[in-house]
């Protein structure tokens, strides 16, 4: 099982949005996207970035308490996307959470 914890603060607001079903139509999905940046990398390193999106119950709590700055404990699954763009192949690395816990 491929699992992701880590700390880090929210580099923007979370955006929710209300999505339909792909298999029932009359089944709304909440999905909150946001990103993270994760400094435990180092004191003298750069952060790394990464996105994140959390559905339904979480998607919604996240957009009550939530914001830019906040400092965030996420746990989920390494979700990792492929597309291309001008002719290339390219990679977008995601989280998926299932459990964030607010810090401090």
């Amino acid at each position: 099982m491929r699992r992701i914890t880590m700390t880090g603060r929210l580099t923007r607001d979370p955006e929710l949005k209300e999505l339909t079903s792909k298999t029932d139509e009359s089944k709304k999905l909440k999905r909150l996207t946001f990103g993270v940046a994760n400094n435990d990398n180092g004191k003298d390193k750069d952060p790394e970035f990464f996105d994140a999106v959390a559905w339904d119950q979480l998607a919604v709590w996240g957009q009550q308490y939530l914001k830019k700055g906040s400092r965030i404990l996420i746990t989920g699954t390494p979700h990792n996307e492929t597309y291309e763009k001008d002719g290339q192949k390219k990679f977008h690395f995601k989280i998926v959470a299932d459990k964030i816990e607010l810090i401090g």
